[in-house]
């Protein structure tokens, strides 16, 4: 009987291990603050590097149908927490995405990089990976307005 039950302690505790470690590096677009609010901020602003020519950037200020879209791709995405402290990118788009609540610094800022990568600077320390495959696809959506 003692066996048994120091059995079921191991497994418990391994069952444990393995749910909060999936549950610190997945991470659901719900659970980044301020995402819900998106189309309720003053201003959304977008700048994109080409892959292609690093030289040339656009920015782009969003209104408040494509604010809608940027809101539904983040909250219907999810990332896995990466143990890099920096990823490279070669041949990748970039985007900066600042979101501005107020004029007190209240912003959120992403960083994406192409359909692999994303940060939330000021919320999650590290690069996460983009789990949407249509994530790069979507934003470029998002900025040319062709739903």
């Amino acid at each position: 009987m003692k066996k048994t039950s120091k059995v079921i302690i191991v497994i418990l505790t391994i069952l444990m291990f393995i749910f909060f470690a999936y549950s610190y590096f997945n991470v659901k677009g719900s659970e980044i603050k301020d995402v819900s609010n998106i189309t309720e901020a003053k201003s959304v602003s977008m700048i994109k590097n080409y892959s292609t020519t690093p030289e040339i950037t656009e920015e782009f200020t969003l209104d408040s149908e494509q604010m809608e879209r940027l809101k539904e791709l983040i909250l219907d995405s999810n990332f896995t927490k990466l143990l890099l402290p920096s990823v490279s990118n070669s041949d990748k788009d970039e985007y900066f995405i600042v979101i501005r609540f107020d004029d007190y610094g209240n912003d959120l800022r992403i960083d994406s990089i192409g359909n692999e990568y994303i940060s939330f600077p000021y919320q999650i320390n590290g690069w996460l990976r983009i789990n949407n495959p249509d994530w790069h696809k979507t934003l470029e959506k998002i900025i040319k307005k062709s739903y």
